[in-house]
């Protein structure tokens, strides 16, 4: 049986969690490892500038129409990271990214569940009709 996870809107206290999460060596080499400046990168914006920003520029890059962000809650165990629908409206389709931050979940079936509910959201809920990783 897989895990229950939810998808939710992101909030300042989950970029933060996001920037920690990347500051680590195993997290960042899983996802995109590190920029030529030595940050972590990440798809979309850097939760290491985000974290700090305005709370106006955080809602233009949480409440993007054409970048879908949603935290990701484990039933047990709160935030455990993020996904992402790059949204290309004109085709209908969206590019999905996904990363569980917490390392003690890897390998306990949470990326799965958390892929499922992106898929539902992307075809169910925004009726899109194609959906790549």
């Amino acid at each position: 049986m897989f895990p229950e996870v939810a998808l939710t809107g992101t909030t300042r206290e989950d970029v933060g969690r996001m920037a920690e999460w990347l500051g680590d060596g195993d997290v960042n080499a899983m996802w995109y490892g590190l920029g030529d400046d030595g940050k972590p990168l990440h798809h979309g914006y850097s939760p290491h500038v985000l974290v700090e920003a305005s709370d106006e520029e955080l809602n233009l890059v949480v409440d993007n129409e054409d970048r879908k962000i949603y935290s990701v809650y484990a039933q047990e165990g709160g935030h455990i990271g993020e996904g992402q629908l790059a949204v290309d409206w004109p085709l209908l389709e969206a590019q999905l990214f996904l990363l569980i931050g917490r390392k003690d979940l890897w390998h306990h079936h949470y990326g799965t569940s958390a892929m499922i509910r992106l898929l539902d959201e992307a075809f169910e809920t925004l009726k899109l009709h194609r959906v790549w990783v």
